[in-house]
């Protein structure tokens, strides 16, 4: 168990950062825990504004929240940058990691995307890496991570137990990528 753990906090260390969003056909973004657009979500949310404001073409924006995400960031845009209009896959009550992925993976199967940017936090992204690797493992997907991870450094236990619980549930894959 302890290499297992030594493996996955290895991915930590470093996570790769695309340059800019003109290699990209979408830009996917996965709600944080606040339902207002305020810490982690409103770092998310700014990323990808910043993302389609200076790319060459106007990316769509993929949102992948509950029906409460959903309304704050509608108010936020508004204030903020009113000419994105982001494609709401799932209007659900409750969402996960897990959730938001299938979700993302059934509106692809309508909506096919060649090259996605997904972003989440720099913690979350060992764990959501293995969510696509499972549901959507065809699809061209990379990642860029919000934050840097040596602020934070506390939650990188979390995610390790909750990569291990849930590839023993069958949930995720917890080898990816040769690791």
């Amino acid at each position: 168990m302890q290499n297992i753990e030594s493996k996955l906090r290895q991915e930590f260390v470093d996570v790769d950062q695309p340059r800019s969003g003109d290699d990209f056909d979408a830009i996917v973004v996965l709600c944080a825990w606040e339902v207002e657009v305020d810490g982690e979500e409103k770092e998310r949310i700014d990323e990808s504004i910043k993302i389609i404001s200076t790319s060459k073409s106007r990316l769509p924006l993929i949102f992948l929240g509950t029906l409460k995400h959903i309304e704050t960031l509608e108010k936020y845009l508004k204030s903020q940058e009113p000419s994105i209009k982001p494609i709401y896959p799932t209007r659900y009550l409750e969402d996960s990691t897990m959730t938001q992925i299938k979700s993302l993976n059934h509106y692809l199967a309508d909506n096919p995307i060649e090259k996605i940017l997904l972003i989440t936090h720099a913690y979350h992204l060992p764990r959501v890496r293995r969510y696509c690797a499972k549901y959507l493992p065809k699809q061209k997907i990379e990642f860029l991570s919000v934050g840097k991870i040596a602020d934070q450094r506390d939650k990188i236990d979390g995610e390790i137990e909750r990569i291990i619980r849930y590839a023993e549930q069958g949930n995720l894959i917890l080898n990816i990528d040769g690791r």
